[in-house]
């Protein structure tokens, strides 16, 4: 298939997985769900870029369910394969790549790092609240602002709390509660 199309892509057969088989599922070879995103670019396209996100955030929601540190890793390994020098740097795709990378970090740590919470300091700045508000959320919450977490996830639509209540992104806020 074309790289160029947007409506068209290679992506590995494991993305149609649901989160119960993450969950619940036994002898998972993880190293082999791994291995079958190095054979194409998981970022490639758009559609591509949706799979591979959808696909990383039901490993690392597994991982908040199970704990299982290889749901994490695997999430981690496909989002590293993410080209920061061939998008923007303030992209849209690029914060939320960066977003997700830093979550794995505090799950794997427990805390943020200094260069983390610059980068997040800094996406804020680069996209303006009124146009990227979840950016701005999913930020403050790593940057662990219990209040102003509160007042912008209030602000969000009650459809889009409902969203939210079930990304890993969410997890991480109710920690600040």
């Amino acid at each position: 298939m074309s790289n160029d199309s947007d409506n068209e892509c290679a992506h590995s057969l494991y993305i149609t997985m649901i989160e119960a088989s993450l969950t619940k599922g036994i002898n998972i070879d993880y190293e082999v769900i791994r291995r079958a995103f190095d054979r194409f670019d998981p970022f490639f396209n758009s559609m591509a870029f949706t799979n591979s996100n959808q696909f990383c955030l039901m490993c690392i929601s597994a991982f908040d369910q199970t704990g299982n540190m290889e749901l994490q890793e695997t999430a981690e390994y496909i989002y590293q394969k993410y080209n920061y020098q061939r998008a923007a740097r303030n992209s849209e795709e690029t914060a939320i790549v960066t977003i997700k990378l830093i979550q794995i970090k505090i799950r794997k740590n427990g805390n943020i790092e200094a260069e983390d919470s610059e980068t997040l300091i800094l996406m804020k700045r680069d996209f303006p609240y009124k146009d990227q508000p979840e950016l701005h959320f999913c930020a403050i919450v790593l940057l662990m602002n219990k209040t102003e977490a509160a007042y912008t996830f209030r602000e969000f639509q009650m459809q889009r709390q409902e969203y939210y209540r079930k990304l890993p992104i969410y997890h991480l806020y109710s920690q600040l509660q």
